[in-house]
């Protein structure tokens, strides 16, 4: 994402979906109810956070977390 002013930082999935979460003292919290369903049993999905940090080293303010992956029911 150099060209938007954050040289090293990588976007490693599709914004299918977005959220915004508030963080307080460095923390912030998402929570996602998931329906008890069989039919998602062994779904993928995928997520990043790009967290807004007026003391990050680049011109945009902002970094990018890695990617993490999880499957529902496992």
């Amino acid at each position: 994402l150099a060209n938007l002013g954050m040289p090293g930082c990588f976007v490693h999935i599709q914004g299918d979906a977005v959220a915004l979460v508030g963080g307080v003292g460095g923390i912030g919290r998402f929570e996602m109810t998931i329906p008890n369903t069989s039919a998602l049993k062994g779904l993928r999905f995928h997520q990043q956070a790009l967290v807004l940090d007026p003391q990050a080293p680049n011109p945009a303010g902002a970094v990018l977390s890695d990617a993490a992956e999880a499957v529902i029911g496992h």
